[in-house]
C-alpha cells in the first residue's frame, strides 16, 4: 500500500478557511470522515493532513486547494454582515453554501468592474431592480398583483473590503 503524502500547509490556513464558514471543527471532521479530534490536531500544528485529506477538506470548505499552500491567509474580511432582520434579532449564522456564494459574487463584481474599466465604460451610480409577479395574500389567500421596486445608494468603491460595503447599504 502506498504511503501518505502529508500536505505542508500552515495550520493558520486550514483554519482561515474553516471558521468564516462557521463550521465547527467537529462537525468538520464527521464530514470528512475523520476522528472527531482530527481537524483540531490539524489546526493545533499536532498532525498534518494528507493531500487527499486536504482534497477533500477545500470541496467542504469551498476553497482552492492551492490556496491552503499560501504561508498566511489573504487580507481581508470574507463576510458581510446581514442587516435584514427584525428590531432586536441576533444574525443567524451563514451557511458553507451562501458563504461560497457571497465570495462568488464579489468575483463576478471585480470581473464586471475590470471589463467595465478596460472598454472605458463609467460604472452606474446607483442600480434600480424591479419585479412583479402574483402573491398569494394573507388573508384570503386569493392571488394579487405586487410590484417590487429596490433602488440601490450611490456607487460601492471598488477599494472597500467586502466587511466594508455595509456603510454604504
Amino acid at each position: 500500500m502506498a504511503k501518505s503524502i502529508p500536505a505542508l500547509v500552515a495550520p493558520t490556513m486550514l483554519r482561515w478557511a474553516r471558521v468564516p464558514i462557521d463550521l465547527p471543527a467537529i462537525a468538520a471532521c464527521r464530514k470528512l470522515d475523520l476522528p472527531d479530534d482530527r481537524v483540531a490536531a490539524w489546526e493545533a500544528s499536532d498532525e498534518r493532513p494528507t493531500v487527499a485529506q486536504l482534497r477533500k477538506a477545500a470541496r467542504l470548505y469551498r476553497r482552492s486547494l492551492g490556496v491552503f499552500f499560501l504561508p498566511e491567509p489573504p487580507q481581508g474580511s470574507d463576510t458581510l454582515r446581514d442587516l435584514r432582520r427584525h428590531g432586536g434579532a441576533a444574525a443567524g449564522p451563514w451557511s458553507p453554501v451562501l458563504h461560497a456564494n457571497y465570495r462568488r459574487a464579489h468575483e463576478q463584481r471585480e470581473h464586471v468592474l475590470d471589463l467595465a474599466e478596460a472598454d472605458d465604460i463609467e460604472s452606474p451610480s446607483s442600480w434600480r431592480i424591479e419585479f412583479s409577479g402574483v402573491q398569494r395574500a394573507r388573508t384570503r389567500g386569493s392571488p394579487c398583483m405586487v410590484s417590487y421596486t429596490a433602488t440601490w445608494p450611490a456607487q460601492i468603491p471598488r477599494s472597500c473590503p467586502p466587511a466594508a460595503t455595509e456603510e454604504f447599504l
